[in-house]
């Protein structure tokens, strides 16, 4: 609340979906805090309603979902929807192998996924040679993989070609090779 006036509204829809998704240790103790959808709305219920930021975050709310775990899987699927894609799904469980994969965007009826690669990827080799290996099981079962890094999402031009493939993958007339 006390940042929310200094955040744009896909910002606070990070924190929101931070919030709602990682369990949080309660500073000075032992005790894990749980801040689903209800014990959020609860807590804006009891502060000023005609606030600003209780009005940005009760905002920032409506877009919120959890089970999503980094602030740019957020800002992609904000994007993604912006653009008129249809919903995804966050964090989708695949097993391939008896290994279980979880992707950042999904539309799984059109086995179409959209991924991430943070800072993480390009800097630890091993985090690198262990996604794109992963990619290739995927891509091997039938999955239509996007792979995004920061400038996809800040280029206009980028991001509008990444929007488009996923759009053309997942239209009802899409038909996979």
């Amino acid at each position: 609340m006390v940042v929310a006036p200094r955040l744009s509204h896909w910002r606070i829809v990070a924190c929101l979906d931070a919030m709602m998704s990682w369990q949080f240790t309660i500073p000075g103790t032992e005790v894990a805090a749980e801040l689903p959808r209800a014990v959020i709305e609860e807590s804006l219920s009891l502060l000023p309603p005609h606030s600003f930021a209780v009005n940005a975050v009760r905002k920032g709310l409506r877009d919120a979902q959890e089970s999503c775990f980094s602030a740019m899987e957020t800002l992609t699927r904000m994007i993604a929807l912006h653009e008129g894609l249809p919903p995804p799904q966050l964090n989708y469980p695949v097993t391939v192998n008896g290994r279980t994969f979880y992707l950042d965007l999904a539309w799984p009826e059109f086995k179409v996924a959209v991924e991430y690669n943070g800072r993480v990827h390009a800097e630890k080799v091993d985090k690198y040679r262990d996604e794109m290996y992963r990619f290739g099981l995927l891509r091997d079962c039938g999955w239509d993989l996007t792979l995004l890094v920061a400038d996809d999402l800040k280029d206009p031009g980028r991001r509008r070609k990444w929007v488009e493939r996923v759009r053309r993958a997942t239209s009802s007339q899409f038909i996979p090779f």
